[in-house]
């Protein structure tokens, strides 16, 4: 049996996780923990969440109003085993991937190329309406990291930017063996800017990405375990999308 299989990196911020909500531009990276939305009829597969039901609302919407196009199937079923050790989630935006992998699956199923540049740009725009939607408060640089792969100088209201690195430069990350609650750090930080704007502003400046890093935009192929959605098997990637034998 052939089905369809569409999966979609995590992210790590490498500077400018919070400075990015104040305008400034943050350098996010995607992980090699993926989502991975797949067809599948299996009675026991995960419930749908309303982060991936709000996903395929989008993309049906758009769908339904793309003369043309094939009308999606049901929703699709989504895998973010991989951002959890054990019970604990990593913290690597399983949630943005699960949505990016939801909208990219039906795009994908739909007929469209996920390569197309055009077709990138619309799962970009539906799956971050979707998230904010849900999650709401957030910047939208992990759902932009997890469509487009790689590593992206990212800052809101602007296009994202493809940054390189050099070839020897490789990043680990190491699990502090505690989970963070990702709003509430928000809530403090914001909190901490109403009780002394001057000092926020500079702390803010602070831990932003330098100018340099949109200045190092590139089209250097992405890193194998970076890659974005994608609908074929390719030489940089073999696990993004493809239609597998099950």
């Amino acid at each position: 049996m052939t089905r369809l299989a569409v999966s979609a990196p995590g992210k790590a911020f490498l500077i400018g996780e919070y400075a990015v909500l104040a305008g400034a531009t943050a350098l996010v990276t995607a992980v090699g923990r993926r989502a991975v939305a797949a067809d599948c009829d299996d009675p026991d597969r995960p419930p749908a969440s309303p982060l991936t039901e709000a996903a395929y609302a989008h993309v049906r919407q758009f769908l339904s109003e793309s003369a043309g196009t094939k009308a999606p199937g049901p929703l699709t079923s989504v895998d973010t085993g991989s951002f959890a050790a054990g019970a604990r989630k990593l913290g690597l935006g399983s949630s943005a991937a699960a949505v990016a992998a939801v909208v990219g699956f039906h795009l994908a199923e739909a007929g469209h190329d996920p390569e197309d540049p055009a077709v990138r740009a619309v799962a970009l725009r539906l799956a971050q309406a979707a998230h904010a939607q849900v999650q709401g408060g957030g910047s939208g640089a992990d759902v932009a990291c997890a469509v487009l792969g790689g590593t992206i100088a990212f800052t809101r209201g602007e296009a994202p930017v493809p940054v390189a690195h050099p070839a020897w430069l490789h990043v680990g990350f190491f699990d502090a063996g505690a989970p963070a609650d990702t709003a509430s750090f928000v809530q403090q930080v914001r909190a901490a800017g109403e009780r002394d704007p001057a000092a926020y502003a500079a702390a803010t400046t602070h831990c932003a990405a330098p100018p340099s890093c949109s200045a190092a935009a590139t089209t250097a192929p992405t890193p194998r375990s970076a890659s974005p959605p994608s609908a074929t098997p390719s030489p940089s990637t073999t696990t993004a999308c493809a239609r597998c034998s099950a």
